[in-house]
């Protein structure tokens, strides 16, 4: 036994609790009493830190698992038997508690204090209820003090990893955890903070027995994972933009690892640690986990000292936003990022000290190069971009000869470029928001502003008129058939979780836009196309998928559009088209997504088919099978096309999406 078990120790505690001390250790164990080791108790509670572990003997002899009785004396009547377990169980629990108390444990004894700590905390917390602890239980404190003693103990590697290998030990940490909010003391807080961001680092959470302890211990639901986390971090970072100090660096470093360990036990890969179970990825994203992530690469960003761990960090922040926002339920998420600062802390690191090492990673050209130009026909990012283009801190960022000179200068120069454009259109659009809409009873011409319409209550896709129109194209227009196909493809509030109101108009607004600035190309395309396709169906495509519109003719049958042409209300569209007689376009938007592609359908309304039947009579005249390239071909072309680009110039001619 060690030197400091031993009963001499306690002679050197003061006379006035050393008689206690030295009879909570007499033996036989009946000479015990459960008020001398009290009397201990509130000697270490009140004692200097030095003077508590002189103590120790006598807690240390009160601990031992072999005197934790049978449960059955839980059911049992009083007897002489039961009522010196009871006395055995009283001493074993203030034994714990007090041991509690103690701070200070030398490393050399804390693996003989963890092997008698470990079954007396488990019986304890499996059977609070019958031992009158109720309270500690409920309010947390037992199992913060518990970590705290384990954080203690832990400073011996060998010990660290036993308390590490029991299972039940991540459900104390998983408890501890979750009662963090409740301690008011910010000293106490700050020391719990240690402890816990001291485990969760640690590998053994990967393994999935450990993080199903942790998860119930916390509240066994993802809803208390995601806020705990949240809260972590927040507590992390700066009230004000401050940058992170060393400390601050350690604990967020922490619970990335955290997360990223939790994930790996969860999805069972130990590659991507932050690829995040869908779960998990929902509630932290409900949470705003966005916002203190980009909250806290902000901060980072302006950290001076070039620190691997600060790296690595950054690192992780700009990693784990850029998963959440390219899930499906994040995408709507970047905007925030841009508001909390991402733009800041991308644009800062570009021209700071950690430049070359996030850049390694190309995180730079993956925000600047993919996603950044892909959400140009977002306009909640437009708008969040453009008022953070405005801020102090970008500007000056963007400025600074660091910046100028560094990799990433040519990239933002060329988003700038692109973006530039759908930025002047945004504040256009944001100044004049006025939506328009044609009476899809296809025989009515009239188009006019969107409140002059009444919406289909099923489909929510068409408008009429008046009540007559919607009657007149439910008998004879056939949308009996056709109004519950609607809706997927058509920009409708059916694929709101996509698209807001305001989201909807300002696509529309960008596709006519950009259809004015391409009219003439366009015209002379679609009478190509009719000319050598007789009969055919024909659309335009507007591809938004880096940044830079590209916008072609294409059959309505074209394999680009070959997860459409199958379903009904791609057929039903096209049908539209056939019977509008000139009246009505197929214009098809597509726009990155999360998995790939994503296709919508925008009509062209026009009040007058004169531009079409120009088109039709050139297509007529003009030989189909002549190469594109023949100069004499092409003469022809321009002579009709003359008389077509006339006729879509007439002020009676009006146009719509």
């Amino acid at each position: 036994m060690h030197e400091l078990m031993r009963i001499e120790t306690l002679r050197r505690l003061p006379p006035s609790i050393r008689a206690s001390a030295i009879a909570a250790m007499a033996m036989p164990l009946k000479n015990r009493k459960t008020e001398d080791l009290e009397r201990v108790r509130t000697f270490v509670n009140n004692a200097p830190l030095e003077q508590r572990i002189l103590a120790l003997p006598a807690i240390y002899a009160n601990l031992d698992p072999l005197q934790i009785p049978d449960t059955s004396i839980f059911d049992m009547p009083p007897t002489p038997s039961s009522l010196a377990a009871v006395e055995t169980i009283n001493r074993g629990v203030v034994a714990v508690e007090t041991i509690l108390l103690v701070r200070n444990i030398p490393e050399s004894v804390c693996s003989q204090i963890w092997s008698r700590v470990l079954p007396w905390a488990q019986f304890i917390e499996l059977y609070h209820e019958h031992l009158f602890i109720v309270s500690s239980i409920s309010d947390g404190s037992f199992y913060v003090k518990l970590l705290m003693l384990l954080d203690n103990l832990a400073q011996e590697v060998d010990t660290a990893q036993r308390i590490m290998s029991v299972p039940w030990f991540w459900f104390i940490l998983g408890r501890s955890w979750s009662h963090l909010p409740t301690i008011v003391d910010k000293g106490n807080r700050k020391h719990v903070r240690f402890s816990l961001q001291y485990f969760f680092g640690e590998k053994p959470l990967a393994d999935w027995r450990n993080t199903s302890e942790f998860l119930d211990g916390l509240g066994g639901g993802w809803s208390q994972l995601a806020r705990s986390l949240i809260l972590f971090i927040q507590e992390t970072l700066p009230e004000s933009d401050a940058a992170l100090n060393a400390e601050a660096i350690y604990f967020l470093r922490s619970c990335l690892r955290l997360m990223g360990y939790l994930n790996m036990a969860l999805t069972g890969s130990l590659q991507e640690r932050f690829h995040l179970t869908l779960g998990l990825r929902q509630e932290v994203l409900s949470q705003g986990i966005i916002r203190v992530l980009s909250q806290a690469a902000r901060c980072l960003s302006k950290s001076e000292d070039l620190d691997t761990g600060t790296v690595t960090v950054l690192r992780d922040c700009f990693n784990l936003v850029g998963f959440l926002v390219l899930s499906p339920s994040g995408s709507p998420k970047l905007p925030l990022a841009i508001e909390e600062g991402l733009l800041h802390a991308l644009l800062a690191c570009a021209g700071g000290p950690y430049a070359a090492a996030v850049h390694q990673h190309d995180y730079f050209t993956t925000y600047l190069v993919e996603w950044f130009p892909a959400s140009l026909v977002d306009y909640k990012f437009l708008c969040a971009l453009d008022k953070a283009l405005n801020s102090s801190e970008v500007v000056d960022a963007v400025q600074s000869q660091h910046f100028k000179r560094s990799l990433v200068h040519k990239l933002w120069d060329k988003f700038m470029i692109i973006a530039k454009e759908y930025l002047d259109f945004s504040r256009e659009f944001r100044g004049n928001r006025t939506s328009y809409r044609a009476c899809d009873n296809l025989k009515c011409q009239k188009l006019d502003v969107k409140t002059a319409f009444r919406r289909c209550s099923g489909c929510r896709s068409f408008y009429y008129c008046s009540t007559q129109c919607q009657a007149i194209d439910w008998r004879a227009g056939g949308h009996r058939k056709t109004c519950l196909s609607f809706g997927s493809l058509l920009l409708s509030d059916k694929n709101d979780l996509s698209f807001d109101a305001r989201q909807r108009s300002f696509l529309r607004a960008l596709v006519h836009h950009d259809y004015k600035k391409a009219r003439h190309r366009l015209l002379t395309d679609q009478t190509k196309f009719m000319t050598m396709n007789p009969g055919a169906e024909h659309l335009v495509l507007y591809e938004y998928l880096d940044g830079v519109p590209k916008i072609t003719i294409e059959s309505s049958q074209s394999y680009l559009l070959s997860d459409l042409v199958d379903r009904t209300e791609w057929r039903n569209n096209v049908a539209r088209v056939h019977a509008s007689c000139g009246r009505m376009r197929l214009d098809v938007v597509a726009m990155r997504e999360t998995n790939g592609v994503a296709y919508f359908v925008i009509p062209m309304r026009v009040n007058t088919s004169l531009v079409h039947d120009r088109m039709v009579r050139a297509a007529e005249k003009l030989p189909p099978s002549a190469p594109v390239a023949d100069p004499r071909y092409m003469a022809q072309v321009y002579q009709h096309m003359g008389a077509i680009l006339s006729a879509a110039q007439d002020p009676s001619v009006v146009e719509i999406h």
